[in-house]
């Protein structure tokens, strides 16, 4: 949140609206540029396709024009420039690259009539600011003149009083008559009430989070903030997690680097700042419970996938996907995805994260689990990973920390269960997802 010197805070959509608008177009443009990362499997990719599109008819329906045309226009980048430069694209499949440019190709009208819309919009808008900072700055320059008019009367009265004739006349004037008291001082007429002097919002580019809006008949709360505690949890202290590592790991004294710098936009993500809340349904967690059981009572591990729908800027989780398996006591792998993709596309649904239980161990991320999870984040930033330990009554949500674990996670090469350094933390607890106690669930289980 920005600053401006009288004290009020300058939301982002403020510092938006003073850029002119081929300038506030070029930066929705630029925050539309994506990459691919070679560790991705590519059919993830084309699958986070379909998703984006889902995601901009959406917004268009909700007339967020802005986040709407941010999504095509990735949708477009990713497949007709960036996606051949995948390791695996020569070997991909034939058919699934030309029905996907096909897409491209329809999609191009909507994004160009999308940014004419826009461009009118923020032209508009500019105009408003512009002619608002001219009023404040009127107000301001009318109330200085009438301070200094105020300060002229007041002086010229004070003026007026001491060189007013006597009209005592002859009366004995002598001190000893009227004895003069210091601590009685003359008493001045009251000083004319000033108007209060309005300043125009001064702008400070050094933060760009969200806030309120200066012209609300134009505001759109894409973002809204979740509440801090997103852990759902027994009263009892679960003991401490047990390693998962094939070997103990000491953290060195200071924490390897990670370079930032380069690092693309997520697929997925809302463009701004603040991630956006993912809703999930306290009925969710007990009902994936009831079906992993069995496998618990076994010490087996199961897994699902939690897919729902973007709703005024939220994510919604209305599904829990059961896809066919295998597991153990600490892993879990998931079979022919492919029925999974059919169910997405029939219920029209996006995948927002991924749950899975610890039969025997406490609610944490394993090495292996970072890096299962690092694919879900890396697509979209909001991604969650939902962890249950049964035994100890045990339940939270999972993110890798956006500003070290994530690209921690994604620069790591080593597979299987290894170390990683304890600090910085590599994940955290999900600060912007939030349990729904009124939420519903409607639950796909593909193993039969």
């Amino acid at each position: 949140m920005a600053h401006c010197g009288h004290g009020r805070e300058i939301s982002s959509r403020e510092l938006e609206i003073v850029l002119e608008p081929e300038l506030r177009m070029k930066k929705l443009m630029k925050s539309s540029t994506v990459s691919v990362e070679p560790s991705i499997p590519i059919r993830r990719y084309y699958r986070s396709g379909q998703e984006l599109v889902r995601m901009a008819v959406v917004y268009h329906e909700e007339k967020n024009y802005e986040l709407a045309y941010m999504f095509y226009m990735r949708f477009m980048v990713l497949f007709l420039e960036e996606i051949s430069k995948h390791p695996e694209y020569a070997a991909f499949s034939h058919e699934q690259k030309q029905k996907t440019k096909k897409k491209c190709m329809s999609t191009l009208p909507i994004a160009e009539t999308l940014k004419s819309k826009l461009l009118k919009q923020f032209e508009e808008e500019y105009n408003t600011f512009r002619e608002e900072q001219a009023r404040i700055e009127a107000e301001i320059e009318k109330a200085r003149a009438q301070e200094a008019e105020n300060s002229r009367k007041l002086r010229e009265a004070e003026l007026a009083r001491h060189h007013q004739p006597s009209i005592i006349g002859s009366q004995d004037l002598s001190p000893s008559r009227y004895p003069l008291s210091p601590s009685a001082p003359p008493v001045l007429p009251p000083r004319p009430a000033t108007p209060p002097i309005y300043a125009p919002p001064c702008i400070d580019n050094s933060t760009t989070e969200d806030s309120s809006n200066l012209y609300p008949q134009c505001a759109y709360d894409a973002h809204p903030s979740a509440p801090e505690d997103t852990s759902f949890r027994s009263p009892r202290d679960p003991p401490q997690a047990p390693s998962r590592s094939l070997k103990p790991h000491t953290p060195s004294s200071s924490a390897p680097s990670v370079d930032r710098s380069n690092k693309p936009l997520s697929l997925l993500g809302g463009g701004g700042g603040a991630l956006r809340r993912v809703r999930i349904p306290t009925a969710l967690v007990t009902r994936f419970l009831d079906i992993a059981a069995p496998n618990t009572r076994n010490n087996v591990e199961t897994c699902g996938i939690l897919a729902g729908i973007v709703r005024q800027g939220e994510l919604c989780t209305t599904h829990l996907l059961i896809p066919e398996q295998s597991g153990t006591a600490d892993s879990c792998t998931t079979h022919e995805e492919e029925r999974l993709f059919a169910v997405q596309d029939q219920h029209g649904i996006i995948t927002l994260g991924w749950i899975h239980t610890h039969p025997s161990q406490t609610a944490f991320l394993s090495s292996v689990d970072l890096h299962t999870h690092c694919s879900y984040q890396l697509m979209m930033p909001e991604a969650v990973a939902v962890v249950c330990a049964p035994k100890f009554d045990h339940n939270a949500v999972f993110s890798l920390t956006p500003d070290y674990g994530l690209d921690f996670i994604a620069d790591c090469r080593e597979t299987g269960f290894h170390p990683h350094p304890a600090k910085p933390p590599l994940f955290k607890e999900a600060d912007h997802a939030v349990m729904d106690d009124h939420g519903t669930v409607e639950v796909v289980d593909l193993r039969h």
